[in-house]
């Protein structure tokens, strides 16, 4: 199996213009960082583009990576599994986020994630537009000073300016902003905790609605879950969706039929699975199993 290319994920001679059902057959496998592997995380590349990169980071309890990361992107982690403690040693801010929460990690905020719980994590790991440049993971967080609780370099580093949380009620009027506009969380670094009451909750369609949960909408990405109902005397499905921009769905739980009209293809994601979609691509979710049915959805650029 060859190794992964970012930006390039499963990877294409050209632009990726038709959809991909990602399985185990082509997802990509890296390990960061990979010099020491005491202190390194498991990850599963879906997709990777110049726009919009999706993986899932795997820690076992106890364990954490060091050195601290960074990307030339936003990055948002959707919590799959167990609960990650994410810390960033330039303002020692230490966040714990629980499965089925969302953080997000603005454009060059250092990073580090700790698994301090008794079973193992996974995270979902959305980073747009790039991951990395010329393929390679920043080198200098070794050298990075941290806060620390009783930490030595404390008083040598400046204090932090303030952030307040966004204490609003969220509405379709803060799609593109929300939580907070990217430039303004991108000045600092600020990790942010999106908790299930802070998602932003709209619905689609009107004959057909389906829940939608937005954990982040800015100017790089847009990330949520859609949830399609079951039950009734039809078929429970969305009315229409387009994305502008390059998109992913992801199947959490059960498995997840996504219906292409303008191909009249049919393309059933089983638990672990993703489909990409290039831009303008219409689809529709469908729901033939007993319960509600959880689809995770990114898309890059996200204010559209």
């Amino acid at each position: 199996m060859a190794k992964p290319l970012f930006t390039n994920q499963p990877f294409t001679e050209g632009p990726k213009s038709r959809p991909i059902h990602i399985t185990r057959e082509n997802i990509g496998h890296f390990i960061y960082p990979d010099e020491g592997l005491d202190f390194s995380d498991y990850n599963q590349m879906f997709i990777s583009t110049e726009n919009i990169t999706v993986c899932t980071m795997d820690i076992g309890p106890g364990g954490f990576f060091d050195p601290p990361d960074y990307h030339p992107g936003d990055e948002m982690y959707y919590v799959l599994k167990g609960a990650i403690t994410q810390y960033n040693p330039e303002l020692g801010q230490a966040i714990r986020v629980k499965a089925g929460e969302s953080l997000l990690i603005p454009k060059g905020g250092a990073h580090v994630a700790y698994n301090f719980e008794e079973t193992s994590l996974r995270i979902m790991a959305v980073i747009a537009p790039k991951i990395v440049e010329d393929q390679l993971f920043p080198t200098d967080g070794e050298a990075m000073k941290r806060k620390t609780f009783l930490g030595t370099d404390n008083v040598q580093m400046p204090k932090n300016p303030p952030l307040m949380h966004n204490t609003r009620i969220a509405t379709v009027d803060d799609i593109g902003t929300w939580p907070f506009e990217g430039e303004v969380l991108r000045e600092n670094g600020y990790l942010y905790h999106i908790t299930e009451d802070k998602k932003l909750l709209s619905i689609h369609g009107r004959k057909h609605p389906a829940l939608v949960k937005l954990s982040v909408s800015n100017d790089f990405m847009q990330v949520g879950e859609f949830i399609v109902p079951f039950g009734g005397s039809v078929c429970r499905y969305t009315e229409p969706i387009c994305h502008k921009g390059q998109s992913f769905i992801y199947a959490i739980e059960d498995k997840v039929t996504v219906y292409l009209p303008q191909e009249r293809d049919t393309i059933v994601l089983m638990p672990e699975e993703g489909l990409y979609l290039p831009e303008n691509t219409t689809y529709q979710l469908v729901n033939y199993g007993d319960k509600n049915m959880k689809a995770l959805f990114a898309t890059a650029p996200g204010n559209v």
